[in-house]
C-alpha cells in the first residue's frame, strides 16, 4: 500500500472516531444537563464516557502521529 493510500485510511479512520467523540460529547453534555448526585447511573454513565473519550483519544493521537510520519 502507498503512503498516500495509508494517509487516506488513517483519515478515514480518524473521522470515524471523531464522529464517535463528538457523539458522546452530546451524551454527556445531556447527562450533565439532567444530573442529580443521587442517581447512581449518572455518575457511572459520566465515568464510563470520560473513559470511552481517552481510548478515543489516544487512538487519535496515534493515526495522527502515523499521518504525520507518511
Amino acid at each position: 500500500m502507498s503512503d498516500a493510500e495509508l494517509i487516506t485510511k488513517y483519515k478515514g479512520t480518524r473521522n470515524v472516531y471523531m464522529r464517535s467523540i463528538s457523539s458522546c460529547e452530546r451524551d454527556s453534555l445531556r447527562i450533565i444537563e439532567i444530573y442529580k448526585s443521587d442517581d447512581e447511573s449518572h455518575i457511572t454513565k459520566l465515568l464510563s464516557a470520560k473513559l470511552s473519550l481517552q481510548e478515543k483519544l489516544n487512538k487519535v493521537r496515534e493515526l495522527d502521529e502515523n499521518i504525520l510520519q507518511l
